[in-house]
């Protein structure tokens, strides 16, 4: 499972915010039930779970054209994170938390004006995490 700070980083990309509250509710089952917790909020993943990462893709076009809300298109998001996240290798998530988190920490995704303090939190929480590991 992506940490929920990869998914906040594509909500920045494909959004221009994070939507944290909505991947929290989503994964809040993630500690009781494990992997199983996709069970639940995880519709996309669920659609495509006996599917590898490029049937998802390939529907994705038309998945978006029948989303009604913000919600189910983070969802769609979350999904197809958590689905390209498990075909990964453990040396591919790694480095991809080592790419993600300098694209962060440098400054090259910026979310818009209005969710500014939003994107300071995630900020300090990635030089927090990353002194942490250092430790």
């Amino acid at each position: 499972m992506a940490p929920r700070w990869i998914h906040e980083f594509f909500d920045i990309l494909t959004f221009g915010r994070s939507y944290w509250q909505i991947h929290r509710r989503i994964d809040q089952y993630s500690k009781t039930l494990g992997v199983k917790h996709r069970e639940l909020e995880h519709p996309f993943y669920n659609m495509f779970k006996n599917h590898d990462s490029n049937d998802f893709l390939k529907s994705v076009p038309q998945l978006l054209s029948g989303l009604k809300s913000v919600e189910e298109s983070v969802k769609l998001v979350h999904c197809i994170v958590d689905k390209v996240w498990d075909e990964l290798s453990l040396e591919q998530r790694k480095g991809s938390v080592y790419v993600f988190q300098r694209l962060f920490l440098e400054r090259k995704v910026n979310c818009k004006i209005p969710y500014l303090e939003d994107y300071q939190r995630l900020i300090g929480y990635l030089k927090k995490k990353i002194v942490e590991e250092l430790l």
